[in-house]
């Protein structure tokens, strides 16, 4: 014995002709109305496909602009400084500098420095 579910399963089965041809009926005689309407839809989203272009541009170079900016306060903030110091600095200051990075080792606290220095200018470039 076959549930009602099933019984209506065939006979929808079995009209799957009838449902194709009434379709292909309908589409034919349509055939030219769709054409044109489908037409009249690209020229009406072109504004809007231009517009979201527009804001994709936009976004990227946003992004792009802001990873720069972050990488460049990044650098600046934690690279550049010391390598100034090396570079241009007298005697007196790389002497310091280096006297400071041996205590820091010497007292076991330069990961905590470099740590804490890290997460600062890091969460300072990603706010910029």
């Amino acid at each position: 014995p076959k549930n009602v579910e099933e019984l209506m399963a065939e006979r929808e089965h079995l009209n799957e002709a009838v449902y194709l041809k009434l379709f292909r009926d309908l589409l034919s005689d349509k055939a030219a109305l769709l054409k044109d309407s489908l037409s009249n839809v690209s020229e009406d989203y072109t504004e809007e496909t231009n517009q979201l272009s527009d804001a994709i541009k936009l976004q990227r170079n946003a992004m792009i602009i802001g990873g720069c900016v972050s990488i460049a306060s990044f650098l600046s903030l934690r690279i550049l400084p010391r390598q100034f110091i090396n570079r241009f600095g007298n005697a007196d200051r790389i002497q310091k500098l280096k006297d400071s990075d041996n205590l820091a080792r010497k007292h076991g606290t330069a990961w905590i420095q470099q740590t804490i220095g890290v997460l600062i200018e890091g969460g300072f470039s990603a706010w910029l």
